[in-house]
């Protein structure tokens, strides 16, 4: 009997969102009278539940790890959900045992493919994409989504690589359920039932180090304090986008040209406040992943209307769509091809620093006159009876020469043809001030091969480990493409649990 208590209490501990006191010592706090701090035990430390938290602690526990996965959330895996869940799987000669297609790409096609992408907008002097990482990215990417079949779910192509550079696979869903939400709903039923320990609403407040290694965390609960003692901690806390004081500190340059961060607020780099502690070393040229819709109205807009979300380059409104539109710096000059690549747009804009940026838009569209004229300020929204109205209010001296050569000439000075460009034929115009639109960063942690955790020297800091989009950044220059970084925080969540799971037992 005492036996089957001992078993029921640990398959407790494995189930979520369950109170976890019968799984360590609970003690009181010296300086803190009353107060408990509960001591839990395992060999791996997981910090943050997003794919690559999730992929590390299952490839872990079925390699014989035992592992505890913190998460600050109510519940696990909630950054992704919304997702269509799509997945790169490159299909080459080195992985052919996992294809799911018939192919003939190779490695260094992928390779030449992956350079022209990332490079668009990209920026001289960079150190990355490290082709030695891409390289074991891209080949494990094929076992990464046989073995996410074996956690119980099915993928099928949604893209090749002609279409998105990389071929791409998306869960198989039933009914309206849409396919990230199948894929974390899968992921958490596995980690689950090969017995994680989940402490959900729980925030990682420190790194524990002793004689030079991290072995553990401390964590605030709802109504407790943890600490957490392990053989290793893996941070996989994502990225920094929703901290405005860390986006200042690592992209100074987008500060000034004002930015819109559409992913999840509670992307605010907490690993990388955990590393510095320790002595991590943080990656040089941080830089963003941009929206679907790569530029959108300023905040200040947006939060007076939100209707001006519908205002993009992919807009579904008639006359809503401003890559067929003229994108002027403060001085009413255009400076790149607005229909062009997003992240060459965005790039422009941010490298020049010639803002604040406007798109010009005139009063053809009714529907969009509407929501135009909810925010005229004379400062976000200008709004003329004619360009020369306009630019005398906006006190813009080019904006009529630019104006004129838009509409006039075939010839364009940023190679935008004229099928991408709106005639504008109404009677009023509008300067709308727009800024760089982003989902997530590239930055972060900086690591080894190993997705080992190094200090400025390159030294790796014992015991502590990092992956997904908190230390993605030798994936690329300034562009990402074709779901790569699913891919990428999948495939370093398995092979990291899985290294450590059996360095175990060396």
């Amino acid at each position: 009997m005492t036996s089957f208590k001992k078993i029921l209490s640990l398959l407790l501990c494995a189930t979520m969102l369950v109170s976890l006191a019968a799984c360590g010592k609970t003690e009181q706090k010296d300086d803190a009278p009353g107060a408990t701090v509960e001591k839990l035990d395992a060999d791996i430390i997981v910090v943050g539940s997003g794919l690559s938290g999730m992929a590390t602690t299952i490839s872990a526990l079925e390699n014989g790890a035992t592992v505890i996965l913190v998460e600050q959330m109510h519940e696990l895996g909630r950054t992704f959900v919304t997702s269509f869940g799509n997945v790169m799987m490159s299909q080459v000669e080195e992985n052919k045992e996992f294809h799911k297609t018939e192919s003939d790409d190779t490695l260094d096609a992928v390779l030449t493919r992956w350079d022209k992408f990332t490079n668009v907008g990209g920026k001289e002097g960079i150190a990355y994409p490290d082709y030695d990482r891409v390289k074991e990215i891209v080949v494990e990417s094929a076992e990464t989504i046989n073995w996410i079949e074996n956690q119980g779910i099915e993928f099928q192509q949604s893209f090749t690589k002609d279409q998105r550079g990389v071929d791409i696979f998306k869960p198989v869903v039933t009914g309206d359920k849409i396919a990230g939400l199948q894929l974390v709903d899968t992921m958490i039923a596995s980690l689950t039932d090969k017995g994680a320990t989940v402490l959900t609403d729980t925030k990682a407040t420190s790194l524990i180090v002793e004689d030079g290694k991290v072995v553990g965390i401390k964590a605030q609960g709802k109504d407790k304090e943890y600490q957490l003692n392990g053989k290793y901690v893996v941070l996989a806390t994502g990225g920094f986008g929703g901290n405005d004081a860390m986006i200042e500190e690592l992209i100074p340059e987008i500060v000034s040209v004002g930015y819109q961060f559409n992913g999840s607020t509670k992307n605010v780099g907490d690993g990388i406040t955990l590393g510095r502690e320790v002595g991590a070393a943080i990656y040089d040229d941080s830089w963003i992943v941009s929206a679907p819709g790569v530029l959108s109205p300023s905040k200040e807009i947006t939060d007076a209307n939100p209707e001006f979300k519908q205002l993009n380059a992919i807009s579904k409104l008639a006359g809503g769509n401003i890559a067929e539109k003229m994108l002027v710096n403060k001085n009413g000059a255009r400076i790149t091809n607005e229909a062009g690549a997003g992240v060459k747009v965005v790039g422009d804009m941010i490298d020049l620093q010639e803002g604040p940026y406007y798109v010009l838009f005139d009063n053809s569209s009714a529907e969009v006159n509407e929501i135009l004229d909810s925010v005229v300020d004379e400062s976000n929204i200008i709004k003329g009876d004619s360009i020369d109205e306009l630019a005398t209010k906006a006190n813009m001296p080019e904006l009529k020469e630019t104006f004129n050569a838009y509409q006039n000439n075939k010839d364009d000075a940023f190679g935008k043809s004229q099928d991408k460009k709106v005639t504008y034929t109404g009677d009023a115009y509008y300067l709308v001030h727009y800024v760089p639109d982003f989902v997530a960063t590239i930055g972060g942690v900086k690591t080894n091969a190993d997705n080992q955790v190094v200090d400025a020297n390159d030294k790796a800091i014992e015991g502590l480990y990092a992956v997904g989009e908190l230390t993605h950044r030798f994936l690329y220059n300034r562009s990402h493409f074709g779901n790569v970084s699913n891919s990428a925080a999948l495939t370093m969540g398995r092979l990291t649990g899985k290294a450590l799971a059996e360095s175990l037992n060396k």
